[in-house]
C-alpha cells in the first residue's frame, strides 16, 4: 500500500521567534495583546470549521495590519486547545502548495484527520489555488473535513487574484460552491473605545519592559475629553496603528503618539530600525547598512548563501563598502537580521515599506 501523503502545516509556534528588537513586538506571532473587536468574527469562523461540509473555503480580507493574520492564529490555537492532537492545521505556503500537489491530487486524498489551513497572502498562491480547487470539486463529498482560510489584503471574484483562482464556466460555478459564506469577508475595524485602550495599553507594557524604561500611564477613562476623542478617531479602529503608537508612546508619550498618524509612526519606527542596523556596524558607510537592509527586505529575506552574494554584488552596485570588506559586511547583516539559516526581512509589512526610504530623507523625519 502507498503510504499516504502527508500535507506539512507550519503552527504558529512553529512561526513564533526569538525578540531581537522592538519591531518583533508588532509581529502576530507574539500576541503581545488579547484578540480585541474580533468576538463575532472568531465565532464565525468556528462556526465555519465545524460545519457538516466535507471541504469549504474562506475568504478574509482587511488592509496591512487589520489583524487577518491574528485572527487566523486564534482560530488555530482555540482548534487545537478544544480538540487536542484531532487536526492537522497551521498556516499553509506556497512552497508546500507545490511539493504535495506533485505526490497527491486532492480529488483522491483521504485525510485520516481533518485538516484546517491557513494561506495568509493568498494573492501568491492563486495558480496553486486554482488547481487545489478543482480537484476539490472532483472529491468524493465525504471523508475528514478540508478547512482553506485564505487571507489577503483585497479579494473580488470579479478580477484580481480570486477571479483567477476560480474556474470559469460551469467548473467555475461548482468551485464557487465551496465558498462559505460566498463572498470574501472583509474586518471590520474596532470600534469599542476599551477595546482600543487595552491595545494600546498592552503594547505600552510590551514595549516598556522591553526597553527596560517605565511605562507611560493612559488617562483614567473620562478624564481626559481630548485622549478620548483622538482614540475615536477612524485611524486607530486599526490595531496595528494601535500597537505602532502604544512602541512610539514609550519614548514620546501618549498624547504625542496620539498625534501622528499611521505613515508618521511606520517611518518613525522605520527610522529605529536603521539606527539598531547600522549599530551592528559603526564604521560602515549608514547608507550601506540601510541599503542592505531595503535588499533583505524588498527580497523578502535571504539565505545566507543569498546574503554573501547580495553583499558583495550590492556593495560594488551603489559604490559604498564595509570598511573590512564584503564578507564581513554579509556576517553583520546576518547578524542584524538574524534568522536561523540566513537573514530575515523587516517586518511588519507598514515598516519594512517605510524602512524603504531611509536614506532619503525620511529617516530625519521620523525621528523628530
Amino acid at each position: 500500500r502507498v503510504a499516504e501523503a502527508q500535507l506539512v502545516l507550519e503552527t504558529p509556534a512553529q512561526r513564533k521567534h526569538a525578540i531581537r528588537g522592538e519591531l518583533d513586538l508588532l509581529i502576530p506571532y507574539q500576541r503581545i495583546t488579547e484578540l480585541k473587536g474580533r468576538e463575532r468574527d472568531l465565532d464565525d469562523l468556528r462556526r465555519w470549521v465545524d460545519s457538516d461540509r466535507a471541504a469549504s473555503v474562506c475568504v478574509i480580507t482587511g488592509g496591512g495590519g487589520s489583524g487577518k493574520t491574528r485572527l487566523a492564529i486564534e482560530l488555530l490555537e482555540q482548534v487545537e486547545t478544544e480538540a487536542p492532537g484531532q487536526w492537522r492545521l497551521g498556516f499553509l505556503t506556497s512552497a508546500e502548495m507545490e511539493r504535495f500537489s506533485k505526490l497527491q491530487n486532492l480529488a483522491e486524498w483521504r485525510r485520516r484527520k481533518p485538516v484546517l489551513a491557513v494561506v495568509d497572502y493568498a494573492a501568491g498562491s492563486a495558480g496553486l489555488l486554482r488547481m487545489w480547487l478543482d480537484q476539490l470539486v472532483a472529491a468524493a463529498p465525504d471523508g475528514e473535513k478540508l478547512r482553506l482560510l485564505l487571507l489577503e489584503r483585497e479579494a473580488s471574484f470579479e478580477a484580481g487574484w480570486l477571479a483567477s483562482a476560480v474556474s470559469m464556466g460551469h467548473a467555475g460555478t461548482a468551485v464557487r460552491a465551496l465558498f462559505d459564506p460566498p463572498e470574501p469577508v472583509r474586518l471590520a475595524t474596532i470600534a469599542d473605545a476599551m477595546d482600543r485602550r487595552s491595545v494600546l495599553s498592552a503594547a505600552l507594557r510590551k514595549a516598556a519592559e522591553w526597553k527596560k524604561a517605565a511605562v507611560p500611564g493612559l488617562p483614567a477613562v473620562g478624564a481626559d475629553p481630548e485622549f478620548e476623542r483622538r482614540l475615536a478617531e477612524p485611524v486607530w479602529g486599526d490595531p496595528l496603528t494601535l500597537m505602532m503608537a502604544g512602541l512610539t508612546a514609550v519614548e514620546t508619550g501618549v498624547p504625542a503618539a496620539l498625534a501622528m498618524n499611521r505613515v508618521d509612526l511606520a517611518l518613525r519606527l522605520a527610522g529605529r530600525e536603521c539606527d539598531r542596523v547600522a549599530g551592528f556596524a559603526p564604521h560602515a558607510p549608514r547608507r550601506l547598512m540601510e541599503h542592505m537592509a531595503a535588499y533583505v527586505t524588498l527580497s523578502g529575506g535571504l539565505t545566507r548563501e543569498a546574503l554573501r552574494r547580495a553583499a558583495k554584488a550590492e556593495s560594488e552596485a551603489i559604490g559604498l563598502a564595509h570598511p573590512e570588506g564584503w564578507g564581513r559586511l554579509a556576517d553583520v547583516g546576518e547578524d542584524a537580521f538574524w534568522e536561523d539559516g540566513g537573514a530575515r526581512a523587516v517586518e511588519p509589512d507598514v515598516v519594512g515599506e517605510a524602512l524603504l526610504l531611509c536614506g532619503r530623507g525620511a529617516e530625519g523625519r521620523s525621528r523628530k
